[in-house]
């Protein structure tokens, strides 16, 4: 198992080798032309981006299609360009979609904002990233009671993740600017802070046992900090029932440099395949079958990336499937929930 999980960790590092350096990922085609599919990612060090880069290779190998991935994307931002055809996939939050319908938070003054999330179609969901509570283990940050007065980074200004991290930080009843200093940057300026000293805890989303979270244990150990119970934290039970959250648990010993002992509670985020309404639907039974008939060699380019699976593709989708991978699903017999089927083909 161990060989396994090395090999695979080799295999990532290999795919990644550079990414946080380059603001595009462009697959290079192969001995044919192929048509180049616009993405939107997060930063390279991001939880969800080596899933995207997986897909990118698994295209390039096997479809008429390559993807070009532009990081460091807001998702609030790449889904307002996905839904107006200007790229052609991106990872969607299902709250995000939501609020986009509703025409509120950062869609209040978006004009047409309902309309456009209907142009949203999707592939499939999985458990992309947990949010990593770090602080350095000489802090004497413990939990989140330790929070008050602490300056906390809680994302880039102006995303979705910012909204989500203060929600987290929110559960136990303490306010951004009030009870604690908000501190929003990019994400690498926001972990440079960290390492430098001049943020006290960060937020950072990434996949349980990254090596992007292990990095900053390099030359001082860190702490994981876990939610709190339910009789602690008022707004935890209303967090968990936002469409795209669940628990999960960092084993102690995951990360070499964390002082944890104990199991740690943290939040996961389930993310969904996007793709434009526009785009064509044999475009899309090609990415999809892309996947799906090479799954083993999606996983292989990290264990997290097990979390795709038939058992829990569906879940948390709240945007219908796009006709080419409803077609592709419908072919192989795949068990599709009534709710997604897209209205193009009822």
């Amino acid at each position: 198992m161990k060989e396994s999980t090395n090999s695979s960790a080799k295999l990532l590092s290999r795919l990644l080798s550079g990414l946080a350096l380059a603001g595009v990922l462009a697959f290079p085609s192969s001995n044919h032309a192929q048509e180049v599919l616009k993405a939107h990612g997060g930063a390279p060090d991001s939880g969800e981006y080596p899933a995207m880069a997986a897909m990118g290779k698994l295209l390039e190998k096997y479809t008429d299609f390559r993807m070009q991935i532009q990081s460091g994307q807001a998702a609030t931002k790449s889904m307002v360009q996905l839904a107006r055809a200007k790229i052609d996939f991106a990872l969607i939050s299902g709250d995000l979609v939501n609020l986009m319908r509703e025409q509120k938070a950062m869609y209040r003054k978006l004009k047409g904002s309902p309309a456009l999330a209907e142009r949203l179609r999707g592939i499939m969901a999985w458990q992309s990233s947990s949010a990593h509570l770090l602080t350095y283990a000489d802090t004497g940050i413990e939990n989140f009671s330790d929070f008050k007065g602490k300056k906390i980074y809680t994302g880039p200004p102006g995303s979705g993740a910012k909204h989500f991290l203060e929600t987290i930080v929110g559960i136990a009843g303490l306010e951004a600017g009030r009870d604690y200093t908000p501190v929003n940057l990019d994400w690498g300026s926001g972990g440079q802070a960290f390492r430098d000293r001049n943020i006290d805890v960060l937020i950072q989303g990434a996949f349980i046992g990254s090596p992007v979270i292990e990095q900053f244990a390099v030359s001082r150990k860190i702490r994981v900090i876990g939610l709190p119970e339910e009789s602690e934290a008022p707004g935890l039970k209303e967090m968990l029932s936002l469409l795209s959250t669940e628990f999960a648990i960092i084993p102690p010993g995951t990360y070499k440099g964390a002082v944890n002992e104990e199991p740690v509670k943290v939040v996961s985020i389930r993310l969904i395949g996007g793709v434009g309404l526009h785009l064509d639907p044999d475009v899309v039974y090609a990415m999809t079958a892309a996947i799906w008939d090479h799954l083993d060699e999606f996983h292989a380019y990290g264990a997290h990336l097990h979390a795709l699976n038939r058992e829990e593709m569906f879940k948390s989708m709240n945007i219908p499937l796009h006709a080419g991978a409803y077609r592709y699903y419908k072919e192989k017999g795949f068990d599709i929930p009534a709710h997604i089927i897209p209205p193009e083909v009822q």
